[in-house]
């Protein structure tokens, strides 16, 4: 009778699904779809903890998705032509106050620029105001969506250069 059972059925695919993913897929391909399930898992508790009546859940995917695919796309076009290579160069200085003047330029800015452009795109064009808990809402899937790209990095980066314990644990805490 458990292949009747909905809410075991649902609770096996959520807690399955990673091995699945791990087992069907391998390196690069893995740790996207592997950021992809847990931002739409956090997404889903997301949506049911600050819903309000002016949410539509089209609009949270098109924040998650637009924010994933283009705003990331375009952050990594202006770095591959070199348009933040200052702030880049700043970043990498053993000051720290150069590194962090560097890297609230060369990240921080750039980056919370795309994921907010995505929510005044929705906001303005909708034509109604919007509570501040629909915004916020928005807001957190636009991070979802480019934490994915965000969380690749540090796996195929920062993550490798640390041991297995702090590698473990640094996953686990960005999951």
């Amino acid at each position: 009778h458990w292949l009747h059972e909905r809410r075991f059925l649902l609770l096996a695919l959520i807690g399955l699904l990673p091995l699945g993913i791990l087992l069907l897929t391998g390196g690069a391909v893995a740790y996207i779809a592997i950021a992809a399930y847990f931002s739409v898992l956090w997404g889903m508790f997301f949506f049911c903890i600050f819903k309000t009546d002016q949410v539509k859940l089209k609009e949270c995917c098109r924040c998650f998705l637009v924010t994933a695919l283009i705003s990331t796309t375009a952050l990594l076009i202006i770095h591959a032509f070199g348009l933040l290579a200052v702030a880049g160069a700043m970043a990498d200085s053993k000051h720290f106050i150069i590194r962090f003047i560097g890297m609230f330029f060369a990240a921080g800015v750039p980056e919370e620029i795309c994921k907010a452009a995505v929510i005044f795109w929705l906001v303005r064009r909708k034509g109604v105001i919007c509570v501040p808990q629909t915004i916020v809402l928005y807001g957190l899937f636009s991070g979802l969506g480019f934490g994915i790209n965000e969380g690749v990095c540090y796996q195929l980066g920062i993550n490798r250069e640390q041991g297995v314990d702090g590698a473990y644990f640094l996953n686990v805490l960005r999951l």
